[in-house]
């Protein structure tokens, strides 16, 4: 099928072929969760709410693979002046750029994974132990604005995006998607700062879905 995600009338199309399939499979279905990226996830929330009816059996969700492609994009976004760039010119990487698209997103990782390691080594024969508690840590650096820049890019940066590279990676279950959900609220306002729109309002509607789903919903959300 050739579809495109920005139109409506295809992503109507599409929801009906698969509540048509899902019918045949199981004729009692009352609802459906339908994972979508960005744009495909935020026509499905409106579409549900033009025809609150007509909708009422689907529960659209994000999905959070892609959903990493994009908080990449937004450590590179705000760090890369400081530090990524920096570091790509040196080591050559002319590939590397703060406006990069999904397609590249592999390569991209690498290069972030890579540096995030080395700096991670750099803090660590630095300070030690110390960085258990690392805003003491940042505190005592309030002068010094490489050792801070660094310390923000790990802690405030790569932690959150590797966090939530492992917990989509995990077998689910409730404890795993209460941590997904509090990046969700990180990120949130993470995405508005860094001008990525469309994904600031994404985390509130995938929050907003979720807690308003019943007890049963929940849990079976939890564990897909």
């Amino acid at each position: 099928l050739k579809c495109n995600t920005a139109s409506y009338e295809d992503n109507q199309y599409i929801l009906w072929r698969l509540k048509m399939y899902m019918q045949m499979r199981n004729p009692g279905m009352t609802h459906a969760f339908v994972v979508g990226d960005e744009q495909t996830f935020q026509r499905m929330i409106h579409m549900k709410q033009l025809d609150k009816l007509g909708y009422q059996w689907l529960i659209p969700m994000p999905g959070e693979f892609h959903m990493a492609c994009h908080m990449l994009h937004c450590e590179y976004r705000l760090f890369y002046k400081q530090i990524l760039g920096p570091v790509a010119e040196l080591t050559h990487k002319t590939n590397i750029l703060p406006e990069h698209r999904v397609e590249q997103f592999n390569v991209h990782e690498l290069f972030y994974l890579t540096v995030v390691q080395a700096v991670w080594e750099f803090l660590t024969e630095c300070f030690g132990d110390d960085l258990r508690k690392w805003r003491q840590v940042l505190a005592e650096c309030a002068e010094n604005t490489f050792a801070k820049t660094l310390l923000y890019f790990i802690f405030d940066g790569a932690l959150p995006y590797l966090m939530w590279r492992r917990l989509i990676r995990e077998p689910p279950n409730k404890a795993r998607r209460a941590q997904l959900n509090k990046i969700y609220r990180l990120y949130a306002w993470r995405y508005v700062a860094m001008n990525k729109t469309n994904y600031g309002p994404l985390c509130f509607h995938a929050l907003y879905m979720y807690e308003n789903l019943t007890e049963p919903l929940q849990d079976l959300w939890d564990n897909i």
